[in-house]
């Protein structure tokens, strides 16, 4: 209950006697990621990103006109030729360039934080190395060391001169490393005690007091909604739980699908949402996810990633209307823009309209939502607000700052020629479902004078009927017709609530409760899954199955029979069918590593390495420009910082590149190392068994093929040997089990007829033989795909000694190789 009348209470606040102020409109770009030409050799894979950029800020951005512009991070590519770390003076003097296109189209206010290639190669904030500090507008405004800041904004320029409450707090996270070091580091943000505490001071201080009003607010003026922006999504902030290895401990203890941190300290500060980038749309194009306990009347925090202008020329527009927040997301193109088939908006750039105006501005702008349309104008409904991120419970509604049925929305006309004629449209029926029926088409009047930026449309809907039967809910889309020829618009229909008038006819008014986001599994993942936890736990995973599942266990087996049971099974022994040779290769590897935990030496080489790699150093590589080479640890990087000092750098990034290898080169190799060696032991037993009638060269299955693992089944002499003495055996346990006599041993034991008698110990040193040529090959494709994933990038990223000094990576198929050769 309480909760409801705190919520209740900050509406009524809201409401306080005063006329509604104009919406603050915000603009998001997130990783433009600006590169020199000869930084990346896949740079024109993405189209002139630069040439874009300076089109939409000379022919899009004065018509948008936002109140502020959030840049979310990898302002810059921060790359080599080759794609080392390393910051590009060229790239940043061309962001440089990009602030001074957006102050001359008016835009009065740039707001930008650290992405992780804006922190490639930067070992100290403030340094010489670091160009955010000197290129940034941040910079401009606070000290570069300076990870968190709150900045206010007014609705108009008379409100913020009169001193009084703003009307929207942006709330800017710097949560890029503290050092910066090289590719492929830093993908993970941090969030530890010191940020975290950083923000809990700075915020009170500034702007959300906590339990009294904010500096400039009286008690009856509402908190203001707070935006929090940063470059990493959540899911991606590591909490810093300390250094290796006890660090790496308490992440296994955090819970994996729900992060925390700062999640729980933005949802003390009641924050509203909070907007990220960098994940480049790799789980969806909407990744979107609704918290409980944060700010506004719903009592949710909405965070919403938004794509990159790399890939996608990706752009969202904000409005914060009242205290409640709706935003739009859309794309830009040019001539430049890279082409993207399979994109949400393919349909849209088939339409006759939309390519005539394409055509005749020679750039153009289509939404991610299937159902707007931007042609010569965009819409954006501010009131009622989308219930699927800023629902208004039942018990606030009477608080809300709009009159009962008022519809607001903000038109962006894209031509110059003004917005025309804005309409209301209220339907009935699914999205999908057939056609709608049309329940009212009302038009809009602009409340403001027009003037560069969008105009303010509002009106009150009335209502002659309702949706049929007992629907209460409804579709509304604000139209945009008139203008240029071929203009016009529409914004993506959202639904409302229909409610009854007092006399006769029907109103709307905004949903009590939270809709569903309706996401893509991965598009859900994204931001509800902590990704710091799950690469630790992936890793210790993937281990677990090398030690136990594929050490521990095969040994315990060993020692109850299951080595002689695999040497006499008929599916390694020759199969006479189809199905038998099928099943005797796809078992085969597994069967190998009971046979390899019968050699001691070569069980306890793999085990004593599969040990090692749980606790490193895996390489060594310079992750500094000026360093000398560090250590990768399993839990970070250890390195000496140049201008002095040595770094243990806590950060779960190296478990990525260890999940990588350890699934691509360890567990391959040692089902290699086993099938090998395995391999061995069998036809060293079955020599000993059956004499030296048959040859030391591998045999072909019936089909003329090795199995999985460059083993075979024998040739059908040799099955045929084998199966007389298993005849004369009686026993299923093994080649000289229980069931044979001391008659029947004697041929198993012998070398031959008339030969002296000889034992085959499965823990005695194997004959050296030449490796099959099945066995080469698979070989080979593990160490091709490896230096595809890894080998040859490392001696790019982190110079020659990542490669040479790697006994965790590059040295591991050699050493298997030694093993297999040597044992």
């Amino acid at each position: 209950m309480l909760p409801h009348l705190l919520v209740g209470a900050w509406l009524l606040a809201l409401v306080a006697g005063a006329a509604v102020s104009p919406p603050v409109t915000l603009l998001q770009l997130s990783d433009l990621h600006l590169a020199a030409p000869n930084s990346s050799g896949a740079w024109a894979a993405f189209g002139d990103r630069e040439g874009d950029l300076r089109a939409f800020t000379a022919h899009l951005l004065p018509r948008l006109r936002p109140r502020a512009l959030l840049v979310t991070g990898d302002l810059t590519d921060g790359k080599q030729a080759g794609g080392r770390g390393q910051q590009q003076p060229a790239e940043w003097a061309s962001y440089r360039s990009f602030l001074a296109d957006v102050e001359a189209a008016g835009v009065p206010d740039v707001h930008d934080v650290r992405g992780n290639h804006d922190t490639f190669d930067v070992p100290r904030r403030g340094g010489a190395a670091d160009l955010f500090a000197a290129s940034a507008a941040s910079a401009r405004r606070r000290d570069p060391a300076q990870r968190v800041y709150a900045q206010p904004l007014w609705a108009s320029e008379p409100d913020q001169q009169a001193g009084s409450c703003p009307a929207v707090v942006l709330l800017s996270l710097d949560l890029a490393p503290r050092v910066g070091l090289r590719s492929p580091s830093n993908f993970v943000g941090v969030a530890g005690p010191g940020l975290l505490r950083a923000l809990r001071v700075g915020a009170e201080a500034a702007w959300l007091g906590a339990g009294a009003p904010p500096r400039r607010c009286s008690a009856s003026s509402p908190a203001p909604p707070v935006v929090a922006f940063g470059h990493y999504p959540l899911s991606t902030v590591d909490a810093e739980a300390g250094a290796w290895p006890l660090g790496t401990l308490r992440r296994l203890a955090r819970p994996l699908l729900q992060p925390t941190g700062l999640l729980a300290e933005l949802l003390r500060l009641n924050v509203t949402a909070y907007l990220s980038g960098h994940l480049h749309g790799a789980f969806g194009q909407r990744l979107h996810a609704m918290h409980a306990g944060g700010g506004g009347p719903s009592g949710h925090l909405a965070e919403l990633e938004t794509a990159a202008w790399k890939d996608d020329r990706r752009f969202r527009l904000l409005a914060v209307d009242g205290g409640l927040l709706s935003f739009q997301d859309l794309f830009f193109h040019a001539p430049g823009s890279p082409g993207q088939p399979r994109r949400p908006d393919a349909a849209a750039r088939l339409d006759p309209g939309w390519a005539a105006a394409y055509r005749r501005r020679g750039w153009g702008v289509t939404a991610l939502d299937a159902s707007a349309r931007v042609h010569g104008a965009a819409a954006l409904i501010t009131f009622p607000p989308d219930a699927r991120y800023a629902p208004v419970p039942q018990h606030a509604r009477a608080a809300l700052p709009f009159h009962r049925g008022t519809v607001r929305a903000l038109v962006y006309d894209l031509e110059g020629a003004g917005p025309g004629l804005v309409h209301a449209r209220l339907t009935c029926g699914a999205r999908g479902s057939g056609p709608d029926v049309e329940l009212a088409r009302q038009a809009l009047q602009a409340l403001e004078p027009e003037a560069p930026g969008p105009t303010l449309f509002q009106g009150v809907v009335r209502l002659d009927r309702g949706c049929p039967g007992t629907a209460t809910r409804a579709w509304l889309q604000i139209e945009v017709s008139g203008g240029a020829p071929g203009g016009g618009g529409a914004s993506p229909r959202q639904r409302v609530r229909l409610e009854r008038l007092a006399g006769d006819g029907w109103t709307v008014a905004p949903l009590p409760e939270p809709l569903p986001l309706d996401l893509g599994l991965l598009e859900t993942i994204g931001l509800r899954v902590d990704f710091a936890v799950l690469a630790f736990r992936l890793f210790a995973l993937a281990w677990a199955g090398i030690v136990l599942g594929g050490l521990i266990l095969p040994r315990f087996l060993h020692t109850r029979g299951w080595g002689e049971r695999v040497a006499a099974s008929p599916l390694y022994a020759g199969p006479a069918t189809w199905g038998q040779a099928l099943a005797g290769t796809l078992t085969w590897p597994l069967a190998s590593l009971v046979l390899l935990a019968g050699h001691t030496r070569a069980w306890t080489a793999v085990l004593v390495y599969a040990s090692y790699l749980q606790l490193g150093p895996w390489a060594a590589g310079r992750w500094l420009g000026d360093a000398p080479p560090g250590l990768l640890l399993p839990g970070g990087v250890a390195t000496l910082l140049p201008e002095g000092g040595r770094l243990v750098l806590s950060t779960p990034d190296p478990f990525f590149v260890g999940l990588l290898h350890t699934l691509t080169g360890a567990l391959p190799l040692l089902l290699w190392v086993s099938c090998v060696v395995g391999g061995r032991a069998l036809r060293g037993r079955r020599r000993a068994a059956l004499g030296p009638v048959e040859s030391d060269q591998p045999a072909q299955n019936p089909s003329g093929s090795s199995d999985s693992c460059g083993e075979s089944g024998g040739s059908p002499a040799r099955r045929s040997r084998l199966s007389a003495v298993r005849r004369r055996s009686g026993s299923r346990e093994g080649v000289g089990g229980k069931g044979t006599t001391e008659e029947e041993r004697q041929p198993l034991a012998g070398a031959g007829r008339g030969a002296p008698a000889r034992t085959a110990r499965p823990d005695a040193p194997l004959p050296l033989l030449r490796v099959t040529a099945a066995q080469g090959l698979a070989f080979c494709g593990v160490v091709a795909l490896n230096t595809v994933l890894l080998y040859r990038r490392m001696p790019v990223f982190l110079g020659p000694s990542s490669l040479w000094f790697s006994p965790g990576v590059a040295w591991m198929p050699a050493l298997a190789l030694l093993l297999t050769l040597f044992v």
